[in-house]
């Protein structure tokens, strides 16, 4: 095996781009808060049939999706760090978007979601 065939073998870094500037990527701290889904209905806006998403929630009554989260950007060209929402698409593969203002909080007898919201109390005083 030659050394170019070894160097091409090598996993790619996830890439990130600022949603304000598409050509510019952007690196996080790694801190990565996952997403909590509390309803059914939160289930069926991504994709699951109404039946389905009713079973995965009786069984599962707070689901942590692998493939969204929360964490904290910065952007050279903006020159801020921001809170953005990511969904992986593939290892490399994400899109961000700018996370959601802090809302209400939906309890749930065994746990609180986090779904859409800023972790402000447990992050870095850069939040905006």
């Amino acid at each position: 095996m030659t050394t170019s065939s070894r160097r091409n073998r090598r996993p790619q870094r996830r890439q990130l781009f600022c949603p304000a500037h598409p050509e510019q990527p952007i690196e996080g701290n790694g801190q990565k808060y996952f997403l909590h889904l509390l309803t059914p209905e939160q289930l069926r806006e991504r994709g699951m049939d109404h039946r389905k998403a009713h079973l995965v929630i009786e069984a599962y009554p707070v689901l942590m999706l692998s493939d969204e989260w929360l964490e904290e950007l910065f952007c050279p060209q903006c020159g801020t760090s921001r809170w953005c929402h990511i969904t992986k698409h593939s290892r490399v593969d994400h899109t961000v978007r700018w996370a959601a203002q802090a809302g209400p909080i939906r309890s749930h007898p065994d746990s609180v979601s986090t779904a859409g919201l800023q972790p402000s109390s447990l992050s870095s005083p850069l939040m905006s």
